[in-house]
């Protein structure tokens, strides 16, 4: 059993993204695989309050399987004029998803993970690895739009791989950015408050969204030629936004679907940008926001970031590109959540975090007489 403390004491972005390199390049060789995201809802004891229960799945040949669960309990509340959405699991405060890991040679479970600090930094370091590809090197400033975890995260990964200099913050709640600063100061990063967006993303070289916010935050208007952008959700990002990016950078191909003779399923649908199955009546049905993830489409090129067996660069190709992070063509780029690699890059990433705590000796062993059971 891993905690989220654990992983904290060994899992670093530079590890983080070495293992995420290495599990996609397994995606590109036909290596990996993965089942998409899928959230599963039924109306929660709170009226309009939801029960998600979010799964995602991969595996990467000659190291581990991994299998997400997500449970939380969805609602979204306006919080300075805009429609947020908020989780929490049990009670407020607190979250409660984990990870199972099992070996690909013996079928083996091998640990139990928290996946706090796991979630962070697989969306996160997955940022990185797009700005070596696809962001200026030369980048100095980032603006960031949001200061919850999230906002934390990014910032770290994309200090990472880029000499940033300053990083400019704003959200609609002073205390929070005022929080934000004092913690990424504390860890050596150059963080400052911002007191609007404008002034956030102003001179900016790098743009990061990592709001709770359904109406976008991010516009045309905010964006100038040599920008890369990245962010939490497409929704985040305006049809101007989008018309804007000249290059969308992905880390992958989408695979040629497959034809299924017409197989339909009756219960399924799209909400907040994730295929979703809902429990419930009608009317409570309806109240989950929905909304296809599609969205404006992206008037750019659209390009592999990298070629996996060589490390050859082949995202940006002039300082003058405004950049844009997305993890898979086609349903990825598109938005939709469930179109993305959380399977297979957390195939990697658990597997990499439980390798390094094993030599660290930290966790909990639990004995295997647990989970063995008679045929």
């Amino acid at each position: 059993m891993l905690t989220n403390e654990d992983l904290g004491a060994v899992l670093d972005y530079p590890h983080a993204i070495d293992a995420l390199y290495g599990s996609l390049a397994a995606f590109a060789a036909g290596e990996a695989a993965r089942r998409p995201r899928v959230d599963v809802l039924a109306p929660a004891g709170t009226a309009g309050e939801y029960a998600r229960f979010t799964t995602a799945d991969g595996v990467v040949s000659g190291g581990y399987y991994a299998l997400r669960v997500k449970p939380e309990v969805i609602h979204w509340p306006v919080v300075d004029g805009a429609r947020r959405l908020s989780a929490y699991y049990s009670t407020p405060g607190h979250y409660g998803g984990f990870v199972l890991l099992f070996r690909t040679s013996d079928a083996a479970l091998v640990a139990i993970i928290q996946d706090g600090h796991l979630r962070y930094v697989r969306t996160s370091a997955l940022a990185g690895l797009g700005a070596r590809y696809l962001a200026r090197p030369d980048s100095a400033v980032l603006g960031m739009l949001g200061a919850g975890g999230f906002a934390r995260s990014y910032a770290r990964a994309l200090a990472t791989v880029l000499p940033l200099t300053r990083i400019k913050v704003y959200c609609p709640t002073p205390e929070h950015v005022e929080a934000y600063c004092a913690e990424l100061r504390a860890d050596g990063l150059p963080a400052e408050p911002a007191t609007g967006p404008e002034e956030a993303l102003d001179g900016a070289d790098v743009v990061s969204t990592c709001t709770n916010s359904l109406p976008p935050v991010l516009f045309g208007e905010h964006l100038r030629p040599g920008m890369f952008v990245c962010n939490v959700s497409n929704r985040e990002l305006h049809a101007s936004a989008r018309e804007r990016i000249t290059t969308v950078g992905h880390l992958a191909e989408q695979p040629t679907p497959l034809n299924l003779g017409g197989y339909q399923d009756d219960n399924f649908a799209i909400h907040l940008n994730t295929m979703c199955y809902v429990a419930g009546r009608e009317e409570e049905r309806a109240a989950i926001p929905r909304g296809g993830g599609a969205g404006a489409p992206f008037a750019g090129r659209h390009v592999a970031c990298v070629d996996w067996m060589s490390g050859t660069p082949l995202g940006r190709t002039t300082d003058d590109e405004i950049t844009f992070l997305s993890d898979l063509a086609g349903g990825g780029a598109q938005g939709l959540s469930s179109g993305g690699l959380q399977g297979v890059e957390l195939a990697g990433l658990a597997g990499r975090a439980y390798e390094l705590a094993a030599a660290a000796g930290l966790g909990t062993e639990l004995p295997d007489e647990l989970f063995l059971q008679k045929d």
